[in-house]
């Protein structure tokens, strides 16, 4: 299942578990957020009827961290990648409310790089989503 749902003038497909990147979202780190949705797909049947949608809504949660794992030599091309989507890493906390973004020095192997991400989270976290390509 799938939706396509708009905020912020963009839209995105997004399915369960997901987490997107949006702009111009007037929230702060953890608080919850109802996106409108413009199509609906539940495998078999896609709707796409204004006056069947109008009471659905997508529920997302803002994130206050994101951490980047990158080897050393991805290190550049990691922040790179970032930068050119207007995402730059940030020192400090998520006070302002942008996510703190920050680039960790992965592993030699994929469960160090993980390990790693997991002893880069300070404090306690409801959830850490990992996303091992």
């Amino acid at each position: 299942m799938y939706a396509i749902v708009t905020t912020g003038g963009k839209q995105y497909k997004v399915a369960k578990g997901d987490v997107i990147d949006v702009e111009k979202l007037d929230a702060q780190p953890g608080d919850k957020v109802s996106l409108d949705v413009l199509m609906l797909n539940d495998g078999k049947n896609t709707v796409v009827d204004a006056a069947a949608l109008a009471e659905k809504k997508v529920t997302a949660e803002v994130v206050d961290e994101i951490i980047v794992l990158a080897s050393a030599d991805m290190e550049g091309y990691a922040a790179d990648l970032l930068a050119r989507r207007g995402i730059l890493p940030t020192p400090g906390s998520a006070s302002s409310g942008a996510p703190r973004v920050r680039i960790v020095r992965g592993g030699g192997e994929r469960a160090d790089s993980v390990w790693a991400g997991l002893q880069a989270i300070e404090g306690s976290q409801g959830v850490v989503l990992i996303h091992d390509a």
